[in-house]
């Protein structure tokens, strides 16, 4: 996986060169992305997901500020998704996060606002 591989790296802002990661072996993400600097995730929309299972803090505390660029991950295997936007200038705003389309994916989940959090009822 690539748990908390960027945890903490506020000075990393610039994500482009992930875009041609191979991730369709990776299963936990947790933290990855957590208190980064980055704003943009544009350059990781197109990742291929089918297998995460664990993206708890993903971006917690980061700087991103706006998520919609993830409806098209594929979520059909998350297992936990805990303030996976927690405190974020998104938090909250479900005009930024992709709301309706991982509900779409997921029959039995829901958004939790109070923890930022995408998970099973």
């Amino acid at each position: 996986g690539i748990v908390s591989m960027f945890d903490g790296c506020s000075s990393l802002t610039d994500i482009s060169s992930l875009n041609k990661w191979d991730t369709s072996t990776i299963k936990y993400t947790r933290k990855t992305f957590r208190s980064s600097g980055i704003t943009s995730i544009e350059s990781i929309k197109n990742w291929n997901t089918s297998n995460f299972l664990k993206t708890d803090e993903m971006f917690k505390s980061s700087k991103v500020e706006n998520f919609k660029p993830l409806e098209n991950w594929d979520i059909s295997n998350f297992e936990t998704s805990t303030n996976i936007f927690a405190l974020t200038p998104t938090n909250r705003n479900i005009d930024l996060v992709p709301y309706d389309s991982w509900l779409s994916q997921k029959s039995g989940w829901s958004w939790n606002w109070n923890y930022s959090s995408f998970a099973s009822n």
